[in-house]
């Protein structure tokens, strides 16, 4: 069985030799191909919010440019944020 889902190959050989099991092959199949919708429709379990500095980080050590998160924080900092008002 040979089948992509979500950009993800699935390619398998089933235990399954004898020729007239084939019914049986082919319920295994479409088991592994519900499956692999079910996984790629679930929720991710990564869901965690990233902060602009761990994203900026994470490029840094990727290999990015070190200017462009010292940039970025300088143009942050000059910026200017709203203040909470006092009730």
């Amino acid at each position: 069985m040979d089948f992509r889902v979500g950009g993800k190959r699935y390619r398998r050989r089933l235990p399954i030799k004898d020729i007239k099991m084939q019914a049986l092959a082919t319920r295994l199949a479409e088991g592994i191909y519900r499956d692999a919708w079910a996984e790629e429709l679930a929720p991710s379990a990564s869901t965690k919010k990233v902060t602009f500095a761990e994203a900026a980080d994470l490029y840094v050590q990727a290999g990015g440019k070190n200017a462009f998160y010292q940039n970025s924080c300088i143009t942050l900092a000059r910026q200017d944020l709203p203040t909470k008002s006092t009730r």
